[in-house]
């Protein structure tokens, strides 16, 4: 049973790998769906002029989002103190 197990991942990731490849490097149909603006540039560069430093930045920033107390959010996402009940 572990036998055909491991042969089936196998295969099947093999054949994905196929797929991907035949699908990217062969077929077109990627690239007639990709498009490219002129204003990604100037973007690009207003990013990096007023983020110098790297690392992973929130959008919308934190400081715009809605404060809460922690008590507000244990109750928002329904969490209690009581603990279940034993069956």
């Amino acid at each position: 049973m572990m036998k055909r197990l491991l042969l089936g991942g196998f295969l099947g990731g093999a054949m994905l790998f196929l797929w991907g490849f035949i699908s990217w490097a062969v077929m077109t149909w990627h690239f007639d769906t990709i498009w490219q603006d002129d204003g990604v540039m100037a973007l690009v560069d207003d990013i990096e002029e007023h983020l110098p430093e790297s690392g992973v930045y929130y959008f919308p920033p934190m400081s715009l989002a809605p404060q809460r107390s922690p008590e507000g959010c244990v109750r928002s996402i329904g969490v209690t103190g009581r603990r279940p009940r034993r069956r």
